[in-house]
């Protein structure tokens, strides 16, 4: 959000900037100022969406969650921030058979439920990367910013809606988005020691927190497991939007 002052009317009131003139007239001429052209001497092509891209992605790679940063950007629907999480989703898609295998570390309600059905039969096994997706798409597993949702409209269950994933018996999450988890503790608790007491969202945040802690310590308590499989492989993980 910008501001300027209407030059056109008496005593030059500040307002917002407009947006559709936002680019040529502020963005543009900044850029010429700092002489920002590419190989072909021409102004690089930044405008105000690439600021609001770059936000939204570095925001939900910090572990933002989605329907705040919609909120945020004003849009209308939770679908429009939805592309967003593309560069953390495309990863873990490509990685998918290996992020739910036979010894996969998993947190969230329905995780051992999980674990043993992965044990019995693992779907994706064997699989290439594109019949993983397509099964996975199948099953409506759905990748977000900081987990796995499981919720499958076929079965009637009911769905809140971004935000309180965290507590969803549909919602699971892996080591893979340990850092995301983190992350988001400590903006949780450093919100926390600002929010006055007793009050509405006091109760929410320290929901949010109890959540956050109880994955946190049940995903560290799994890599540092050692038994007849320690899970090596998680105990230096690539961190997705770490």
């Amino acid at each position: 959000m910008f501001l300027n002052r209407k030059k056109n009317e008496k005593g030059y009131p500040v307002a917002l900037v407009n947006h559709p003139n936002w680019n040529k007239n502020f963005l543009r001429p900044w850029l010429r100022e700092h002489k920002l052209f590419d190989s072909n001497d021409k102004l690089i092509d930044f405008t105000s969406h690439t600021l609001r891209h770059a936000f939204a992605t570095y925001a939900l790679k910090g572990g933002a969650s989605i329907e705040v940063i919609s909120g945020i950007m004003n849009h209308k629907t939770i679908r429009g921030t939805q592309h967003y999480t593309h560069p953390i989703q495309e990863e873990v898609k490509r990685r998918f058979n290996e992020v739910l295998n036979e010894d996969a570390i998993l947190s969230g309600k329905k995780a051992l439920q999980i674990k043993d059905k992965l044990k019995e039969n693992n779907p994706f096994k064997g699989k290439t990367v594109d019949q993983v997706d397509k099964l996975r798409r199948a099953m409506k597993i759905q990748v977000l910013s900081h987990g796995l949702c499981l919720h499958h409209p076929m079965r009637n269950e009911p769905c809140a809606g971004d935000g309180v994933c965290l507590g969803c018996r549909n919602f699971l999450t892996t080591p893979e988005f340990l850092n995301v988890h983190k992350g988001r503790l400590e903006r949780v608790r450093n919100e926390l020691s600002k929010t006055p007491n007793e009050g509405p969202y006091e109760s929410k945040l320290r929901k949010i927190e109890n959540y956050l802690v109880d994955i946190i310590a049940d995903l560290e308590k799994q890599m540092s497991y050692s038994g007849e499989k320690d899970n090596a492989e998680y105990k230096d993980p690539a961190i997705i939007g770490g």
